[in-house]
Order: C-alpha cells, then sequence, then structure tokens
C-alpha cells in the first residue's frame, strides 16, 4: 500500500524540553525512518528559540508548513483549536495528555478530587470544546486513559499512537542491584509535592531525593542508585519519568489518577498502583516500607513493565506505520 500523505507537517513548540516536545520530534524521526516525507513546524511564538541539544539525535528536520491537498498536519492537544484553519491539509489531533488540553480544563477539579491538596493552580481554562471540530479532526492518543476519555466526551474512535522511552542510557550505566540501594525514595517535586512532604513526615528513616534541575545524565544516575520511583501526582498521559525509572531498575509506585488509573497504560502490579482515596498517603507509606524490606522481590513484580517499556519503540513505529501510511485509524491499541 502507498503512502497515505504526500508531507506531514507536526507543530511542536521550538526550545522546550519536555516529554511532549520529544514525543513529536519522535514522531516525524519514525515517520522520516519509514520513507515518509515530514517535518516539523515551530508553533507561533517559538520560531525563535534555540531547538533542544538533547533531540538532534532524532532525524527531525524543520519546514514552512503548506496547506495543500495530499498533506497532513499534526498538532498537539495544547493548540487543538488552531487545526480549524487547515482547510485543504488533512488534520490530526495528538492528544499526548488530557488535563493539560485547555478545552477540557474546566472539568478538571470533577475527575480528579486530590487537585485541592496540592499547591499547583487549576490549569487555565481556555475555549469549550468544539465537538464539530473533535469528530472531524483525526484524534490521535497517546494513552488509553486519553482514548476513553475523548470516546466519552466526543463518541469518537481515536487511534492510539504512544511515544517510546530510550533504554540506552540505562544500559550503559553499571546499576545498583535492589538490595543495595538504601532507603531511598526518588521523585518529581513538579507533581504532588506538599503530598510527598507530608509521606516523608510519615517516614523519616528514608531519603527522598527530588529530581530537578537535573541533566539526562544526572537524572539516569540518580534514577539508577534509588529503590523507589514515586509518582503520587496526576497522570495527565502516560508519563514518562515511571518508565525511566523502570529502566534504571527502581521499583515504581505511583497513584491511580489519569494514565495512572489504566493498567494499559501503567502495567504495574496492583500493590504498586495506589488508589487516590484519603488514606493513600498512609498506604504509600506502608508500600515504601514493605518495598524498602524484601527491594528483591518488588522489584522481580514489576519485570513485565521493564520489558514492555523496552520494547516501545518497535510498537510505536508499528502504529505510525498504521495511522500515516495505511490509513488504518480507529485502533485503540489493545491488540498492540
Amino acid at each position: 500500500m502507498g503512502s497515505r500523505h504526500d508531507r506531514v507537517y507536526v507543530y511542536y513548540p521550538r526550545g522546550l524540553r519536555t516529554g511532549g516536545p520529544e514525543a513529536l520530534h519522535q514522531l516525524v524521526d519514525s515517520l522520516r525512518r519509514q520513507g515518509e516525507d515530514a517535518f516539523l513546524v515551530a508553533v507561533p511564538g517559538s520560531e525563535d528559540a534555540e531547538r533542544v541539544a538533547e533531540y538532534a539525535h532524532y532525524d527531525a528536520p524543520e519546514a514552512e508548513v503548506r496547506d495543500v491537498a495530499g498533506a497532513a498536519v499534526v498538532l498537539p492537544e495544547v493548540w487543538f483549536t488552531s487545526l480549524s484553519v487547515f482547510e485543504h491539509a488533512t488534520p490530526y489531533c495528538w492528544w499526548l495528555s488530557i488535563d493539560n488540553a485547555p478545552v477540557f480544563s474546566t472539568d478538571w477539579q470533577y475527575r480528579d478530587p486530590w487537585r485541592p491538596v496540592t499547591r499547583h493552580t487549576p490549569p487555565t481554562e481556555g475555549p469549550g470544546l468544539d465537538i464539530a471540530l473533535g469528530r472531524r479532526v483525526h484524534n490521535l492518543t497517546q494513552s488509553h486513559y486519553a482514548w476513553a476519555y475523548l470516546f466519552t466526551r466526543l463518541g469518537t474512535c481515536g487511534s492510539m499512537l504512544s511515544d517510546h522511552t530510550d533504554p540506552a542510557p540505562y544500559d550503559a550505566l553499571d546499576l545498583v542491584a535492589p538490595g543495595d540501594r538504601g532507603p531511598t525514595v526518588a521523585y518529581n517535586p513538579a507533581k504532588a509535592d506538599l503530598v510527598t512532604e507530608v509521606l516523608a513526615g510519615l517516614l523519616p528513616e528514608v531519603t527522598f531525593v527530588p529530581l530537578a534541575g537535573l541533566t539526562r545524565p544526572e537524572l539516569a544516575a540518580t534514577l539508577a542508585s534509588s529503590a523507589v520511583y514515586l509518582d503520587l501526582g496526576f497522570h495527565p498521559g502516560k508519563d514518562r519519568l515511571p518508565r525511566e525509572a523502570a529502566l534504571a531498575g527502581a521499583t515504581v509506585v505511583v497513584a491511580r489518577r489519569g494514565a495512572g488509573a489504566y493498567h494499559a497504560d501503567t502495567p504495574l502490579p496492583a500493590e504498586h498502583r495506589l488508589l487516590p482515596t484519603e488514606d493513600m498517603v498512609e498506604r504509600a507509606a506502608d508500600t515504601v516500607r514493605a518495598i524498602l524490606a524484601d527491594p528483591e522481590t518488588h522489584h522481580a513484580q514489576q519485570k513485565d513493565y521493564r520489558e514492555q517499556v523496552r520494547g516501545e519503540r518497535v510498537r510505536f513505529d508499528e502504529q505510525v506505520r498504521r495511522i500515516f501510511v495505511e490509513g488504518r485509524l480507529g485502533e485503540d491499541g489493545s491488540g498492540s
């Protein structure tokens, strides 16, 4: 079967170093590795920023977008409404998150009762969801959480398009054995920081290591020596840090919030995915104690999760081929 599109344009915020922009680089790179003509396009306002040096290994050149028949345009969810201006190119919205999308910000408080106990302000409210536009564009979903949410809100079947985590930085490290890592818990202070502070008060014997201000090698080295990676924050998409922590040999514990509630997105044992009930912090303390008391057993329980993360690039390339080359849309990823 021939290519579905003559050229694919993928918008991205130039200069921003987070999981979303990296995924956008990965999409262009995968398309080009599969013989497709694909380019990044800097979103308006970011054209003068320097490109992120850490993403230079991706084959992802830039080009000016052309709204012509035969072309495809991909925008991440934060610029969903901008798809309405394209009259000729085939529009795609890649929902790398749900909760960061302005069109869904108005109901954040109803979907996450734990939001009020964090220090973070509510997402900025944007225009209401344009149902007609949402049904006209091709919706791509990075997580099963996003797929299910869009189906509920739009009555439309999105196409699963995840991303991938590179195991190479962790394969190059001399990983510390689970039993030799000591009572250390790594966490992302940008998520549920107040909740984590309360937890730290219940575990004075544990060293909590914030993952902030680190280069990519420093992050890898820190995770490679941490016994536990804890994320009690919300998971607006399939987050990258838990997957990197798994590759680093840490035992991952998350809250069942957002994508963390979906086993398909975060396939961890039930005891390592905590329900966001009123006693979640106390149960998190018990879970950390149990892991530190028997780190080898808990590490072994996450073998399947680590193997799934290692296979992400193969699955991602297959998803890209199905969507952009074969035009097989509406697959929820349950068979991949």
